[in-house]
């Protein structure tokens, strides 16, 4: 339910059927969520650790100088198709990982000079991905994009993280190929490309399931929620359909507090439950993911916690919704730049 400044009150809770992962330059992180499917395995719960001693870029686009939250997700109960496993630091000192940085072959705009490098955003977003899941990318491949879409009140560098380089630009023809350059993905990020400011961090692709399974399973999803009237139900409904109220999801409130500490470089933030998004288990219908609002500042933060029972997922922050212009119409010329 959502928790506002009088009592608590459940907001309308859409759930939508697995979507597969598209291509990096299809659309910004915080917008292209993974939705989740069916029923068991139990993600590690994530701990915080002791704040890092070095400075970073934070959500203002300065320097933080407040103790920031250190999170470690531990994925030992979910599989990555690719096998591949970002590395975890074994101590709370931050060390500037080796990179390879390429650019992505999908890059349709011009990178102005008041950019700064791919190389420096790339390791910004290394920084990033270290404060907030705990994770070290050294040695590791990092895709960078550049986009400067006119919908949005600032120009972003995006970048995908995995383990081992891939012919990207023939992936875009094979699709077997595709999903296998996909399905590497460690952790994607965005940032602002002028200032750095954090924008949208994701980690990698977590599912217990073939992917074959989890798209056969998305229709018989929809099916049951449209035969208990899932839609015409208002939140309060949902959630008592789901046996599920606030002290059940209270430790994915906790981890998504945790998140939002991390990215903004503040302690002791709380906001509100959002959405509550399912899917189709082995006794019906039942929480997939939460979906939790945090404001620090101007920026409102959607964050994404898979719960204990979902079989595909991932842990996602997003801001860039707070850059989109107001009243700005679309039109589409086909370029498909938005």
């Amino acid at each position: 339910m959502k928790t506002r400044a009088k009592g608590k009150e459940l907001m309308k809770v859409v759930a939508v059927c697995v979507l597969s992962i598209g291509l990096f330059s299809a659309a910004f992180f915080g917008f292209n969520q993974l939705i989740f499917a069916s029923a068991t395995n139990e993600p590690t719960p994530l701990s915080k650790l002791p704040s890092v001693s070095a400075d970073y870029t934070g959500a203002s686009g300065g320097q933080a100088a407040i103790n920031a939250y250190t999170v470690i997700f531990e994925r030992a109960d979910f599989t990555n198709a690719s096998g591949g496993q970002a590395t975890e630091h074994e101590e709370d000192v931050y060390v500037v990982p080796s990179l390879t940085v390429a650019e992505t072959p999908y890059q349709h705009f011009t990178i102005p000079a008041v950019a700064m490098s791919m190389e420096e955003a790339a390791q910004i977003g290394a920084r990033y991905i270290w404060d907030v899941f705990g994770a070290s990318i050294d040695g590791m491949h990092v895709e960078m994009l550049f986009g400067a879409w006119p919908s949005q009140s600032r120009t972003y560098w995006q970048g995908i993280v995995r383990a081992e380089a891939f012919d990207l630009e023939s992936a875009r023809y094979n699709r077997e190929a595709r999903t296998a350059v996909n399905d590497a993905i460690l952790y994607r990020f965005s940032i602002d490309a002028v200032t750095g400011m954090r924008v949208d961090i994701t980690s990698s692709y977590l599912r217990s399931l073939p992917l074959e399974e989890l798209q056969n399973r998305a229709l018989d999803e929809r099916h049951a929620m449209i035969e208990v009237n899932w839609w015409e139900m208002d939140a309060e409904q949902q959630f008592t359909f789901l046996g599920v109220d606030v002290d059940d999801i209270a430790e994915y409130i906790e981890k998504a507090q945790l998140l939002a500490g991390a990215h903004f470089g503040a302690e002791g933030l709380s906001g509100s439950l959002s959405n509550i998004r399912v899917q189709l288990g082995n006794n019906g219908l039942e929480p997939a993911a939460i979906e939790y609002v945090v404001t620090y500042g101007d920026r409102e933060a959607i964050i994404i916690v898979p719960t204990s029972a979902a079989h595909v997922g991932w842990y996602s922050l997003s801001t860039s919704q707070n850059d989109f212009i107001p009243g700005y119409q679309f039109h589409d010329d086909g370029s498909g730049l938005g």
